[in-house]
């Protein structure tokens, strides 16, 4: 079934930042994706793309996802190996920080800041984030802006089955903290978050004011483009940073995959050639 997507979503994307598209998926689904990144995590294949993953290869190309990804792009959407699965343990340590993942975050002059930007990351987490903590915090507006600082900060209220994108230009951080009474959202670089870090060493005084994940984190993330000149200039900054060329030189696609690209709406550009040479350990 494809998904409820429209010239509102686009609207809202081009305004804010972010959008979310709700229900895409179905709890069952979502639920098998969870053990999809379980058992791949068992498998070691945290270092491919989704794309040459066995247990997510047909996620990449699914008409549901290309079908936003069109939409929010405004064009054949082009995929260039940028995906993958994350998994956080609840046991574990909490990383936060704002930040953009667009090539030249704080240089208004340069061209990821002169146009409209194309480049779009889907994060679709299976678990809830509309009540319980660890999901997606942007700053709305922020994606017209090279700082870290402009913008509204807001948490996104995802639930498993919806697909929360946002342009790599938009200002955001991962795993959101929340208070237990109210479900404040505590936002990085504030003397509350480094309140929350002196708790972190009292797990048992933190939980009694801190909200707590539903269950451990497991997300799935991957980048969608134009054929653009912020592909190109993100492609060429990419190829400089350790973990992707690290990742484009250990995802390779079969005669399968590839197949089944050709008869989807997608363009498929395949990087692992173009790196295979550089020594990744050289780079960032």
């Amino acid at each position: 079934m494809t998904p409820i997507i429209n010239d509102d979503h686009t609207d809202h994307l081009e305004k804010e930042g972010w959008v979310i598209i709700r229900g895409v998926f179905s709890r069952a689904e979502t639920e098998d994706f969870r053990r999809r990144a379980y058992t791949s995590d068992a498998e070691k294949l945290g270092k491919r793309d989704l794309l040459s993953n066995p247990h997510f290869s047909e996620l990449i190309l699914d008409e549901r996802v290309l079908a936003v990804a069109a939409t929010l792009v405004k064009s054949r959407p082009v995929y260039f190996g940028d995906s993958s699965y994350q998994i956080a343990s609840t046991l574990g340590g909490i990383s936060l920080g704002f930040h953009k993942d667009n090539p030249h975050m704080l240089d208004p002059a340069s061209p990821d800041w002169q146009s409209p930007y194309t480049l779009v990351r889907f994060g679709i987490y299976l678990q809830d984030h509309a009540r319980h903590a660890q999901g997606l915090m942007v700053k709305s507006g922020s994606h017209r802006f090279a700082d870290f600082t402009s913008g509204q900060s807001v948490t996104m209220p995802t639930e498993p089955g919806d697909i929360v994108a946002w342009y790599l230009t938009t200002t955001h951080s991962g795993n959101t903290m929340r208070t237990r009474v109210l479900g404040y959202p505590i936002f990085p670089d504030t003397l509350a978050s480094r309140v929350y870090f002196k708790l972190e060493r009292l797990a048992k005084v933190r939980n009694l004011f801190m909200q707590q994940a539903e269950r451990d984190r497991v997300a799935l993330f991957m980048t969608f483009g134009a054929q653009d000149h912020h592909l190109e200039n993100y492609l060429s900054y990419l190829k400089g940073r350790k973990y992707m060329v690290s990742m484009w030189q250990e995802s390779s696609y079969g005669e399968a995959e590839l197949r089944a690209a050709e008869r989807k709406p997608v363009s498929l550009l395949s990087m692992r050639d173009s790196v295979l040479e550089l020594d990744a350990e050289t780079l960032i």
